[in-house]
């Protein structure tokens, strides 16, 4: 792992969507936190230390505080080096041409990169309605999902450590 970008202040709290981001990703790659000098560590299952930088993104007019702005992730393994990223374009809806003219219709910027390969990237406009989506999957969620409920802890936990971007 290497960022994560919210739209908030710098020495703000982590916000609830970086926290679940991170929640999910740490149980499902099982690594566990621990503290010192008054900082949370992540730790992989071999011990080795995965460095999260946690960054402030400016919020544009329309977006919501805290929202998850960047995710870009780099792992290497046998010399080899690949770095994926997930990028939004925040309040691109806006004056853009659309009908809803929504500010939060926003573009993310998907890209791939392997060392000595050609770098993949593409753009995708996200719903302007997303968030009536989102609510319907939540509220047909089944009654019991151990994954959401682990990441929920998860999240809960790094977020009572005080994480600030």
């Amino acid at each position: 792992m290497r960022s994560v970008g919210a739209t908030s202040t710098p020495g703000d709290r982590l916000g609830s969507e970086p926290a679940l981001l991170l929640g999910w990703l740490a149980t499902r790659l099982d690594w566990k936190t621990t503290r010192l000098g008054g900082k949370t560590r992540f730790k992989r299952p071999d011990g080795a230390t995965v460095i999260i930088e946690l960054g402030a993104v400016p919020k544009p007019a329309g977006v919501a505080p805290d929202s998850l702005a960047v995710v870009i992730i780099e792992a290497e393994h046998d010399g080899a080096k690949m770095t994926g990223s997930i990028e939004r374009d925040l309040a691109s809806g806006s004056g853009s041409g659309r009908e809803d003219g929504t500010p939060d219709a926003d573009v993310v910027l998907w890209r791939h990169v392997t060392a000595g390969g050609a770098p993949l990237e593409q753009r995708v406009r996200l719903s302007a309605n997303k968030a009536a989506k989102w609510l319907e999957r939540t509220l047909r969620r089944p009654t019991s999902d151990p994954t959401f409920d682990e990441s929920v802890a998860f999240a809960e936990h790094i977020v009572e450590d005080g994480l600030t971007v």
